[in-house]
């Protein structure tokens, strides 16, 4: 139940981040939800990569259909792969894959805090 409300609180704070502040804020967003509401590894990794690659997907689709694709496929043309649908996707696994590490990042740091208060009161 903890981590459904991690991966609403980074979705919904990641869109906020995202409406005024640059792309990489939202690598600080899941910095914070993996410091304060995780409580594993793996499950810091999914809610991470999860939380950051609908959210960039979604904002990806959007802003690519309000300019009728138009934009995506001239920058696929810079690509490899010259398609607008893999442009959008490869755009949302690269902000999976920085939502993962920072999520991973802040829950290091939260293990890092809880062994330190464990060795003091033993």
């Amino acid at each position: 139940m903890k981590e459904i409300i991690a991966f609403i609180i980074l979705i919904v704070l990641g869109i906020i981040a995202h409406l005024f502040l640059p792309w990489w804020s939202v690598a600080i967003v899941a910095f914070l939800v993996g410091l304060g509401f995780i409580e594993s590894t793996s499950r810091a990794l999914l809610i991470g990569f999860l939380g950051v690659f609908i959210l960039w997907g979604a904002k990806a689709l959007i802003s690519s259909y309000q300019n009728d694709f138009i934009l995506v496929n001239r920058m696929s043309e810079l690509l490899p792969f010259k398609n607008g649908i893999l442009t959008i996707l490869v755009t949302a696994i690269l902000g999976g894959i920085i939502g993962m590490l920072s999520t991973l990042s802040g829950y290091f740091l939260q293990t890092i805090g809880n062994s330190g208060k464990r060795k003091r009161f033993k």
